[in-house]
């Protein structure tokens, strides 16, 4: 991969004004619809396609020369670090308002933020029926 160190020197240049306003708080407003999904990655396809040399090369392969991850990675990794900033009191936010901590400890492999996700309950129709 090192032979694309030239080539791929202006793709920062090009790109440092497009990357930020793509993850701009995004954790506040993360898009939730595929189609938000799919315009925001577009916006980065395009700009990896900037670089001539690595046109040849799917998306994937383009984000891997230049050092990137895709968009959607980037928002995963951004709510893993927020829900551990919130839970570890770093956020000075009330951990209980969003989240439930695993009353199992003999199996949270090491360590207590293991978190408890609620069930939901479906109901359809005018019968009100409850799905479990």
């Amino acid at each position: 991969m090192h032979k694309f160190r030239k080539k791929t020197s202006i793709f920062p240049a090009k790109f440092s004004d497009v990357r930020p306003r793509l993850k701009y708080c995004i954790q506040a407003w993360s898009p939730y619809l595929s189609i938000d999904i799919e315009v925001l990655e577009r916006v980065q396809k395009a700009a990896t396609d900037l670089v001539p040399q690595l046109r040849k090369y799917n998306y994937a392969d383009r984000l891997k020369v230049l050092g990137l991850t895709s968009l959607k990675e980037r928002r995963e990794r951004g709510d893993m670090i927020e829900v551990y900033k919130i839970l570890t009191g770093k956020e000075h936010i009330d951990s209980g308002q969003f989240f439930t901590l695993a009353d199992n400890h003999y199996c949270l492999r090491g360590h207590d933020m293991k978190l408890t996700k609620e069930r939901s309950r479906l109901y359809f129709g005018s019968t009100h029926s409850v799905i479990e």
